[in-house]
């Protein structure tokens, strides 16, 4: 039976958190708070479905998908650990993937030689930091993304989605287009639930605002676009729960041995393995219906090309003694959006029925623009 929305919002944003921080502060052992967690927000996703559909996704998007990922990253941490947290911190922690208490771990682990479990992941904007420009920069953002995502939207309403092939066919145009606003529309998505969720959390609570985009659009190399600029949060939470543990434990085995690939470039390849895994989950959460293993693919590839520029760039020096300036930089750039955007309809394939077809849209802005189309 579906829930009206005064019951799901509030077991999913009040009751699931305070169970949760109940099971940190316990003598569980940490695959036991795990599995505990997991169940607990199956039980608020599917158990309890809400009747307004906007706020069922909302609730799937940000409890049934993101915090899960989080339950695993706070797994990685000792319990100690987590049991330090208060509650606010423990809501830092699903909402940046870090928090003080984490932070001083990790700089004790470093001080006494231990191998990291966890990521810095850089500067956050504090409570103090938030002046005026801060407030207007986020009024402006909040609009443009509204504005441009609600142009796509009408676009793809105007002009369904369609495509068949795992690849782009750069000669057709029309095709190139339908990508270049899929991959707007995406964005704009993701900004608008960080600009519309997160970011009010932060300013509710008191919290630090961590980064979580930084211009991705504008990278001039793969490696720079999926390690320092898309997705700040997840490829976090992916560095912990792949990456280190796959490259302590490679570490462990294999000591300062050479090898064609160093530890380090297998646990990057591992990390995008973890990130094939975790869309795949979400297609068959939000797409059911939609065919499985585009993502996947979509994620390795990525992967792999990330590791043959690493070879590269080790076997020629591009990038590193040569290579440097803006004329490289552009082409970097061009290279950049051009794989990106030519492997691109293997994700969308995936994703583009619930990511085109939803109705987080302002009405009246729809109008203007069909009429604008």
């Amino acid at each position: 039976m579906r829930q009206p929305v005064w019951i799901a919002l509030p077991t999913a944003f009040v009751a699931v958190p305070i169970a949760y921080y109940c099971l940190l502060q316990s003598r569980l052992s940490n695959p036991s708070v795990v599995v505990l967690g997991f169940m607990l927000n199956i039980a608020a996703t599917y158990w309890t479905p809400c009747d307004d559909y906007t706020v069922f996704m909302l609730i799937q998007g940000a409890v049934a998908n993101s915090i899960l990922l989080r339950y695993i990253e706070a797994g990685m941490l000792p319990r100690h650990v987590q049991r330090k947290w208060t509650f606010l911190e423990m809501i830092e922690f699903w909402i940046n993937s870090d928090n003080q208490v984490v932070q001083k771990f990790r700089d004790e682990s470093k001080s006494k030689g231990k191998r990291a479990v966890s990521v810095r992941m850089g500067r956050a904007v504090t409570h103090a930091d938030r002046g005026f420009s801060f407030y207007l920069s986020y009024a402006i953002n909040i609009a443009w993304n509204i504005v441009v995502y609600t142009f796509a939207r009408t676009w793809f309403m105007k002009y369904p989605y369609h495509g068949e092939s795992w690849f782009l066919w750069p000669i057709n145009f029309d095709s190139v287009l339908q990508q270049v606003m899929f991959a707007v529309l995406m964005y704009s998505n993701l900004q608008m639930s960080y600009l519309l969720l997160k970011v009010p959390l932060t300013l509710i609570f008191g919290l630090p605002l961590a980064e979580w985009f930084a211009s991705p659009f504008i990278s001039t190399s793969l490696r720079d676009f999926w390690s320092h600029r898309w997705n700040m949060r997840i490829k976090s939470t992916l560095h912990t729960i792949a990456f280190l543990p796959t490259m302590n434990y490679l570490q462990s085995k294999s000591g300062k041995s050479a090898s064609y690939l160093r530890p380090q470039d297998v646990a990057a390849f591992s990390a995008f393995l973890a990130s094939a895994l975790y869309h795949e989950i979400a297609v068959l959460q939000f797409c059911p219906g939609y065919p499985l293993g585009g993502s996947s693919a979509f994620f390795i590839i990525q992967g792999a090309l990330c590791l043959l520029q690493i070879r590269v760039q080790k076997l020629t020096g591009y990038g590193v003694t040569w290579g440097k300036g803006y004329v490289y930089s552009v082409l970097g750039w061009f290279m950049t959006l051009s794989v990106l955007l030519f492997t691109s309809p293997m994700f969308a394939l995936s994703f583009s029925g619930p990511i085109t077809t939803s109705h987080l849209i302002p009405e009246q802005l729809v109008s203007f623009f069909e009429r604008i189309i």
